[in-house]
């Protein structure tokens, strides 16, 4: 009887993570691809029916905010995550990415770059200590900068076609 309390108990970690990360797909799908409309229905049963796991009641905390960020709501959005109680040694990983990857964007949309870039450093650094791919996580492309600036660097400016008319003509 015990040995199999024990085997429980191991299986049920691994399937808290899995619910964790099922959630955390299901939000990011709902807000990345679905409807306004489905917005407010995940949220609502978000809000309806809370969660027993202290690691997805803090997920959809994260996800009712998003939604008031969408709405223009940035500052309660960010009331709402600082609400948000979580322990740092006990809390799933993707919690500890999720948290301060959404204060950064609401941060964004105040205009408070100094700080979202605080906090998108600090998702960050969750994200690569716990391994957590960044494609699949969907966090702010960072990536894309590098050959955004190669392919701009060999735009002709105005500067170069009036520099270089004005060198043919001093020639001729």
């Amino acid at each position: 009887g015990v040995i199999v309390l024990l085997v429980g108990l191991c299986c049920s970690v691994e399937v808290d993570g899995q619910a964790l990360r099922a959630l955390y797909n299901r939000g990011n799908a709902t807000f990345n691809m679905g409807t306004t409309a489905a917005q407010r229905s995940f949220t609502d049963s978000l809000l309806a029916n809370p969660a027993n796991d202290a690691d997805e009641r803090a997920l959809g905390r994260v996800f009712i905010a998003r939604a008031a960020r969408a709405k223009g709501q940035a500052r309660r959005a960010l009331e709402m995550l600082d609400s948000v109680r979580t322990d740092p040694d006990k809390s799933h990983s993707l919690v500890r990415y999720a948290i301060p990857n959404e204060r950064a964007r609401g941060l964004k949309s105040l205009k408070m770059f100094a700080e979202a870039m605080q906090e998108a450093e600090r998702s960050h650094r969750f994200a690569v200590a716990f391994n957590l791919r960044e494609d699949v996580l969907s966090h702010w492309r960072v990536n894309s900068r590098p050959t955004i600036i190669r392919i701009t660097w060999f735009v002709p400016s105005s500067i170069w076609w009036t520099r270089r008319s004005r060198k043919n003509r001093s020639i001729g």
